[in-house]
């Protein structure tokens, strides 16, 4: 948050794309690479004149600049989002509110909505990924055998046999986790998603092309010239892929590896909640490139880390009490059926 007299030059502002998110508030980013810079809101219909806040991972300098005040809209994610990897930052904690900050309750670490549906993970289930304006659709299905495959088919590409697939595994399918159930997920905090962004990170998840489609019947192949996607040539090994009308950041596209594309996160649309667990398994040992975050954002770096991992031991204790629940009502009914 700017302070509340500033205004920037409109000679600047001119030159960035602008979205009407909302009736109160306006998206300013790149037109050429995506980056979100700016955001013009009013905080009631009534107001006359604006607030605007700067994206920080534009930023050159984060540590002393700026300190994190509250998690917002935590009620849209239905079971916390990315709230829950980042709950304090020097120890102070960060205030979470269902809307924005006062406005609602405040919610615990760890919350999840009431209302959030049992995720029921179906072999053919397909996942909507889509930006905020729609102009960039597409569907993800569940990993396939064919999702390890050593080198990633077309999708008229088949195989005589299920065996026969089988031969052709790569068993070091780093993108698979959960038995090859599940799409690894991880956050990144090196300099170029940042710029490329506007973010402090960037949280991707890691899917082959394989098993995307443009239809949710996966009849209509994925392509990249889909829609309102625009590119960005960020290296002279990478491209990116943003929406050019709401400046989502949809892709990142390596060239080693074109058939796995990095999928931005936010734009999967589980119903379970923001963190698509049913379909992703969140990484929380490790947060991509911390050499770039350090020396520009140790504070926040470091409290990603600790948020992470704290998150992921929840996560395991959890697990292990619904397992010994399950057993325990497993044994009840064995007792039960046994007088």
């Amino acid at each position: 948050m700017l302070p509340d007299d500033y205004k920037p030059p409109q000679d600047h502002v001119a030159t960035l794309h602008s979205y009407a998110f909302s009736d109160r508030l306006t998206q300013y980013s790149c037109s050429t690479c995506g980056t979100l810079a700016l955001q013009k809101f009013y905080k009631t219909n009534k107001d006359s004149s604006p607030k605007w806040t700067i994206c920080t991972g534009t930023l050159g300098f984060a540590d002393g600049i700026f300190d994190p005040a509250a998690n917002e809209f935590i009620g849209d994610t239905i079971d916390g989002g990315f709230s829950d990897f980042l709950p304090s930052v020097h120890g102070k904690q960060i205030n979470r509110w269902t809307r924005g900050p006062g406005d609602g309750e405040k919610l615990p670490l760890y919350w999840q909505s009431s209302s959030r549906p049992k995720p029921d993970p179906k072999p053919l289930d397909r996942l909507h990924v889509h930006c905020k304006c729609s102009g960039v659709s597409f569907y993800i299905a569940r990993p396939s055998t064919r999702t390890s495959l050593e080198k990633p088919l077309l999708p008229s590409d088949r195989f005589s046999s299920e065996a026969e697939a089988n031969k052709h595994l790569d068993t070091s399918a780093w993108w698979l986790r959960e038995s090859g159930s599940k799409y690894l997920a991880r956050a990144c905090s090196c300099d170029s998603c940042r710029l490329a962004t506007g973010q402090e990170w960037v949280v991707w998840s890691f899917v082959p092309t394989i098993e995307m489609s443009l239809d949710k019947e996966g009849n209509q192949p994925f392509t990249l010239d889909t829609g309102t996607l625009k590119h960005y040539r960020s290296s002279d090994i990478a491209t990116r892929h943003f929406c050019g009308e709401c400046g989502a950041t949809v892709f990142w596209e390596g060239d080693e590896r074109p058939h796995i594309l990095d999928v931005a996160v936010g734009l999967l649309d589980a119903p379970e909640g923001a963190r698509a667990e049913s379909w992703l398994w969140w990484e929380t040992d490790f947060v991509s490139f911390r050499e770039d975050g350090m020396p520009r954002a140790k504070a926040l770096t470091e409290a990603l880390e600790s948020g992470l991992a704290a998150y992921g031991e929840h996560q395991r204790n959890r697990s292990e009490s619904l397992l010994t629940l399950e057993n325990l009502q497993v044994d009840e009914k064995l007792d039960s059926s046994s007088k």
